[in-house]
């Protein structure tokens, strides 16, 4: 009987981290597009001249050069 009790609360316990594991991989994911959103909407208005005018890009984006380096190799990899 404690055999069975253990068994079924190791795989209450295992099934409940299984699902916040991916609840928080999904999490994640969303918060990732919604910063790569938000990104791809400053980077337009930079270009159609509406912000950012004294600025590079990266630096009206607040990155510095090898962080938007590596921003736009990230994004590269989600697209293709």
């Amino acid at each position: 009987m404690i055999a069975i009790t253990i068994i079924s609360l190791f795989l209450l316990f295992t099934g409940l981290f299984y699902l916040l594991n991916k609840v928080g991989a999904y999490l994640q994911a969303q918060d990732a597009k919604d910063e790569h959103e938000e990104i791809d909407n400053l980077i337009e208005a930079w270009h159609l001249g509406k912000a950012g005018k004294e600025q590079e890009l990266h630096e009206f984006l607040g990155m510095t050069w090898d962080d938007y380096t590596r921003w736009l190799a990230k994004a590269n990899i989600y697209k293709k």
